[in-house]
């Protein structure tokens, strides 16, 4: 589950404070037929592209910032 659809009740682990691995990037693809998607994959289809356009606001976001900011 992405950070954005995390429910209330559930907390974000840092994996090396539980002495956990660091999880490795995956790629994401999304495809989409022309024709109509069935009742479980529209909804699906949605949240994976508000969250994937989430992620690139907030990427794009922080490095204006930093840029902004300059060398600390």
């Amino acid at each position: 589950m992405t950070e954005l659809w995390l429910p209330e009740k559930v907390a974000k682990m840092d994996p090396s404070a539980e002495g956990l691995p660091p999880l490795s990037s995956i790629g994401l693809t999304l495809h989409r037929a022309e024709a109509r998607l069935s009742p479980a994959a529209d909804p699906l289809a949605s949240l994976v592209t508000a969250d994937v356009l989430s992620a690139i606001k907030n990427k794009t976001e922080t490095a204006s910032q930093a840029r902004h900011q300059g060398p600390s």
